[in-house]
Parts: structure tokens; sequence; C-alpha cells
């Protein structure tokens, strides 16, 4: 998904506001995960900083907070375009482009400001 991301913003510069939100949300998740998951492979040992686990954990647990925006922005960011009439995957399958508008900046957020 971080390669179809990257792709796609290298052949529309505007355009992948949703899979770049998706790309967050996955890679930030799976981080977290695997992180965990060797945590618990080596057990009490893993909050030993010797093994540089320590530090991965701490670093997968603020990775939402940081690096293009908050964890839940880029979610709504995604929503917002999915849930656009004009959408449907097949546009980012298919790498064609898909223009992103202030409507779209989060579903469920008012964006009217007047």
């Amino acid at each position: 998904m971080c390669w179809k991301a990257a792709h796609y913003m290298d052949l529309h510069d505007d355009g992948g506001h949703a899979l770049s939100g998706m790309n967050k949300s996955l890679c930030t998740d799976l981080m977290q995960r695997a992180v965990v998951d060797c945590m618990r492979v080596v057990g009490v040992n893993a909050l030993d900083r010797r093994f540089g686990l320590e530090k991965s954990y701490r670093e997968s647990i603020v990775f939402p907070l940081y690096d293009a925006g908050n964890l839940a922005m880029q979610q709504r960011r995604a929503w917002g375009v999915m849930t656009d009439p004009g959408f449907t995957p097949d546009l980012f399958v298919d790498s064609e482009p898909f223009g992103f508008r202030k409507s779209m900046e989060g579903f469920g957020v008012d964006t009217d400001m007047s």
C-alpha cells in the first residue's frame, strides 16, 4: 500500500489524500501489532534497553500523533473522499486522478465556517 500511495502521488500531485490516509492507518496498526508481538516473544526482557524493543514500542505508540498529521485527521480525510458520490475504489486501482475538494476534508465535520 505504501508503494501504491507513493506511485499515485507521483502521478497526481494533489490526488492521494484518501490513499495516504488509508496508508497511515494501515501502517500505524501494523507497526503497533508487530512490535507488541515481538515483545511477547521476547517476554519480560523486551523492556531491557539492550534489545531496542522498548524504543520501538515508544515510537509505535507515538507514530499516530505525528508524521503527516494525527491518525484521526488522516482517517477523517480518507472517509471524506470515500463518501464523495464520484469516488469509486477503481480510481485508485487504475491510478486515475481524483481531485480533492474542501468538502472532502472530513466526513461528519462541518466545513462551513460562515
